[in-house]
């Protein structure tokens, strides 16, 4: 509760205890704080710049040396908070990869310094705050910001109330009681509420996502099958069409390997034409869904790549199984059906 503890040493005493109470306890592997928690709520975008003026958006967040260790978070340089940033020190921050590459494009960020720009004219500055480590992005949710994190120390902030995580080897249930045991040991009228397990806020925040995207396989399975389908049927049309081609050829004394040349050089003149304006719709529509894509490319060329050799394989069994056919019949025999 706010008002029972007004002095910022009052609330980092309470949080340390909970933090130690709960490290203490049997089947907790690790321990930490931070103000948003992944795939949850409370992430806002805030502009950032460095002394060389370089402005850029970053989610501003709260968290211990703990949080990095409990989401198994990398660490790429520096170091992330220690003992001695306290709030005695002067003021440090951690950031993730892409807020450096965005602040200090080529250069080191570690011993820059960084502050939150003022909403407006009525707000005071922010202190400069000195880069001490870079960590990895963290995906907070479906889609969404890119422009990365910028985390302050909890023991130099101070925040009336923090989000608790906690890896462990206990039951959820289990381990709810166990923080509402710590908690109530420490302040009875403290409560452990929103208690969620980060995989399944990432099964919910996902679902839909996956929903839609298991929905776009089976229609564009059953598209890639249409076309299959269809293109089989027509190429051994084509081919049965041409058999008479065949007979007339073989009668005047080609052999099977002119007859399969013919049909190679006609199939792939075909073919070739057709999955060039087929790739070359694909990549024009493709334009259409980048901004519904999020870490995926528009252009896979893996996925047209797949596409195109199932289609060049029909199209090549749809043509050679007829003209293999043809080739055992007598041409008389075919001249006469003909």
């Amino acid at each position: 509760r706010q008002g029972s503890y007004p002095e910022a040493r009052d609330r980092l005493d309470f949080f340390d205890a909970v933090v130690q109470g709960l490290s203490e306890r049997a089947g907790v592997e690790q321990v930490g704080l931070v103000s948003s928690v992944p795939f949850t709520w409370g992430f806002g975008a805030r502009t950032t710049e460095n002394e060389d003026g370089n402005l850029g958006e970053a989610v501003h967040q709260v968290a211990d040396r703990g949080y990095f260790g409990v989401l198994e978070v990398p660490l790429l340089q520096g170091r992330v908070f220690g003992v001695d940033d306290g709030p005695g020190s002067p003021p440090v921050v951690v950031v993730s990869a892409t807020l450096a590459a965005n602040l200090w494009p080529g250069a080191d960020p570690l011993g820059k310094r960084v502050r939150a720009v003022p909403f407006d004219d009525q707000e005071e500055p922010a202190p400069w705050a000195t880069v001490i480590g870079v960590v990895s992005d963290v995906r907070k949710g479906v889609g969404g910001f890119e422009g990365g994190d910028l985390y302050f120390a909890h023991q130099q902030v101070a925040r009336y109330w923090m989000n608790v995580v906690v890896r462990s080897r206990l039951a959820q249930q289990d381990l709810v009681e166990l923080m509402e045991s710590v908690a109530a040991g420490l302040d009875p009228s403290v409560a452990v509420s929103a208690v969620r397990n980060v995989s399944e806020a990432v099964d919910t925040a996902t679902a839909p996502s996956r929903f839609l995207a298991g929905m776009f396989t089976a229609f564009a399975l059953l598209a890639l099958g249409l076309a299959v389908v269809g293109l089989y049927g027509v190429m051994t049309y084509a081919a049965k069409q041409a058999q008479k081609d065949v007979a007339i050829r073989m009668a005047l004394g080609a052999d099977a390997v002119d007859v399969r040349r013919l049909f190679l050089r006609d199939l792939s003149m075909v073919l070739s034409g057709g999955l060039a304006l087929g790739v070359f719709l694909a990549l024009g529509l493709s334009r259409a869904l980048e901004e519904q894509l999020h870490g995926i490319e528009a252009n896979d060329g893996g996925t047209l790549f797949a596409t195109a050799g199932v289609l060049a394989v029909t199209a090549a069994l749809a043509a050679w199984i007829p003209v293999r056919r043809a080739e055992r019949l007598e041409p008389m025999a075919i001249l006469r059906n003909e």
